[in-house]
């Protein structure tokens, strides 16, 4: 696991596995998170997308905001990603 995976707390951690959709499968096939815009989740989400650990979304505007997982992130979860 990279350096950065050993700092990803457990609740980024399970949002980075929900964005994937290894919450519900053990293959992702999907990346992306939908939250509130300025909520609390976004707010963990612009803390990962600072630690390099996800990406804002092109689509993010209006009361929604779209995040998904990075290489970085992926690679600190020790999920081959598709980039």
């Amino acid at each position: 696991m990279s350096e950065t995976g050993n700092q990803v707390t457990e609740r980024q951690r399970y949002l980075m596995r929900h964005a994937l959709g290894l919450d519900q499968a053990k293959k992702s096939y999907r990346n992306r998170y939908s939250c509130a815009a300025h909520g609390k989740t976004a707010a963990e989400w612009e803390e990962m997308v600072s630690l390099g650990l996800a990406e804002r979304t092109p689509e993010m505007g209006g009361s929604l905001w779209w995040y998904r997982v990075s290489k970085v992130g992926c690679d600190a979860l020790g999920v081959v990603s598709d980039e």
